[in-house]
């Protein structure tokens, strides 16, 4: 399962839908309870250092029942195609949040160019 926030996303994650219905309407909702643990992103800020690294600073959570583990991933694209990565494993307790940081260090010639920038994190479990 991935789940993922950021200035772009790629996959999106829908928690529940609703069609209609109400306590008159005769259709039955079906409540599930959370089942293991459920590592997700809650929030995320990206930065330019002024030496035109960037800096990315995201909150993940674990929403689920049981202690969990994930690979935490962020990126960065920048206009014109360089594509960085980095991802590193994170274990949480259940109601636990914490916050992790990325840098990138993105070359001279790029950052000075005044080239922008799109970011995204997520979580995979």
């Amino acid at each position: 399962m991935i789940k993922s926030a950021g200035c772009v996303c790629g996959i999106s994650v829908i928690a529940g839908c609703s069609t209609g219905g109400g306590p008159d309407s005769g259709i039955e909702e079906e409540v599930q309870e959370q089942v293991g643990p459920d590592l997700t992103v809650t929030g995320d800020t990206a930065e330019t250092t002024t030496f035109g690294n960037v800096e990315i600073a995201t909150r993940v959570c674990n929403e689920g029942a049981e202690r969990g583990s994930a690979t935490l991933w962020a990126e960065v694209i920048i206009e014109g195609g360089e594509t960085y990565q980095e991802s590193r494993q994170v274990a949480m307790g259940v109601d636990e949040c914490r916050d992790f940081e990325f840098g990138f260090d993105i070359p001279a010639t790029t950052s000075l160019s005044g080239a922008s920038y799109s970011y995204q994190t997520w979580v995979e479990q």
